[in-house]
């Protein structure tokens, strides 16, 4: 299968054509239960040695408890606590898709870079992922709280390792409601152009993001992550679901393949940024579909953790 192509930045760094999205962790420490698993640590030293692009799970500027128990490796009994949590709020449905309400748990961006410098350090190529949090804030406390997450990265990881970050503004998990969150979003992101000139931003966004949003976005950000998981009650209309948490939690399988794909095509014809082309990547047709509307890169999730040889697969071809 013929290789996509690698987005390449002014600065000179890139992001290559299969991304590793969410698979690894934050930074590529891995996620449980698979770390455990010989065939998700083999496809991890693959995502390594390639220098495969890994854009991590969302922390958010503070230290934040979600729905899924927080796991402590420094005291090892609260992986029951992890695993009980987890059951509750991470499922897989009858058709292979998989629903997720985990709810941003996490140690909170600066800590999260902390972490990190280690794997950068052993060669992960990997992009933080930052999630502001607007709920029960100002625009301008959301706003400094972010400035002041990403500018603690830099000192921390320097402009060398943290030359790019990923601003997530689609979790269907989290309180604000994502319609309305437009407005700070936009001059959020604004601000992070006008104070970090130099730093490359990927913004992920939802389905539920019309068009003219991502259109008057590009004017701050050199690449957009789409999408999201998506809502239950978008692609299960009447539907009760499985998970008792706040929208009932993102889906991505099988179901929502051809909203995705629509939604993906009519953001191809009106940006003219890079586009990262995700969900429902079950197999190398996935790919191709998405290649054949406009994807510059295509990223991996859940069938990195379902199936790790599959995701092996994708990078031995399609890289």
């Amino acid at each position: 299968m013929e290789g996509g192509h690698v987005i390449i930045f002014p600065n000179g760094n890139i992001i290559t054509d299969i991304v590793a999205s969410c698979f690894l962790g934050y930074y590529g420490e891995g996620v449980l239960p698979f770390i455990y698993y010989p065939s998700y640590r083999k496809t991890r030293q693959l995502i390594l040695r390639r220098w495969i692009t890994n854009i991590g799970k969302s922390s958010t500027p503070s230290k934040k408890q979600g729905y899924v128990t927080h796991y402590d490796p420094r005291r090892p009994w609260t992986i029951f606590q992890w695993a009980y949590t987890a059951q509750k709020y991470i499922k897989k449905l009858p058709d292979g898709g998989k629903l997720n309400a985990y709810g941003l748990t996490n140690d909170g961006t600066e800590e999260v870079a902390r972490r990190s410098l280690e794997y950068f350090d052993m060669g992960f190529n990997n992009i933080l992922s930052i999630y502001p949090e607007f709920f029960g804030k100002t625009q301008e406390e959301a706003i400094n709280e972010t400035l002041g997450a990403i500018e603690r990265c830099e000192h921390i990881l320097g402009r060398y390792y943290f030359w790019a970050v990923q601003l997530s503004f689609g979790c269907h998990n989290s309180k604000e409601d994502i319609s309305c969150n437009m407005k700070d979003s936009l001059a959020l992101t604004e601000a992070v152009r006008k104070k970090f000139p130099w730093l490359v931003i990927i913004v992920k966004s939802s389905i539920v993001h019309p068009y003219e949003y991502l259109v008057e976005m590009q004017k701050y950000v050199d690449a957009f992550e789409l999408v999201n998981t998506i809502p239950f009650d978008l692609v299960f209309p009447g539907q009760k679901s499985p998970i008792p948490a706040k929208g009932g939690g993102g889906y991505s399988g099988p179901a929502s393949k051809e909203m995705v794909l629509k939604y993906l095509t009519g953001a191809r014809k009106v940006l003219s940024k890079d586009i990262i082309m995700e969900n429902s990547i079950r197999d190398l047709e996935d790919i191709k579909r998405y290649r054949g509307i406009g994807a510059d890169a295509i990223a991996f999730c859940s069938v990195g953790t379902d199936n790790p040889n599959k995701a092996a697969d994708f990078i031995e071809i399609c890289s």
